[in-house]
């Protein structure tokens, strides 16, 4: 039998504005016991190298299986940065919706 290997990375750039404001909320996550790996876009890409990143801030979950690693979801930068754009106005309000939003779609796999 296979042995099936999932796990949820958060691929960052250490020079990504929108990364740099999302990344406080990903390491409360993770300091909560969420299931997400920080990795950076480098480390990412020499590790998964058949797993696209189509831009950072991305939360992507990999699934290992015989080798072979795929994504099974994502949350892309798209749907992450509007985030990061409402935090000049509601920083309080968007780390917490963000954080919810963000553990909600981990916790549904």
């Amino acid at each position: 039998m296979a042995k099936v290997k999932k796990q949820w990375y958060y691929v960052y750039m250490t020079t990504c504005g929108p990364c740099a404001k999302i990344t406080p909320i990903i390491d409360s996550l993770i300091a909560c016991g969420t299931n997400i790996s920080k990795i950076t876009f480098q480390e990412f890409q020499k590790s998964y190298p058949k797993v696209g990143v189509r831009g950072t801030p991305s939360i992507i979950q990999v699934q290992e299986e015989n080798g072979v690693a795929t994504t099974i979801n994502n949350i892309p930068s798209n749907t992450l940065i509007p985030l990061v754009d409402l935090s000049s106005s509601a920083p309080d309000l968007v780390t917490l919706n963000g954080a919810e939003y963000i553990l909600s779609k981990v916790n549904e796999s």
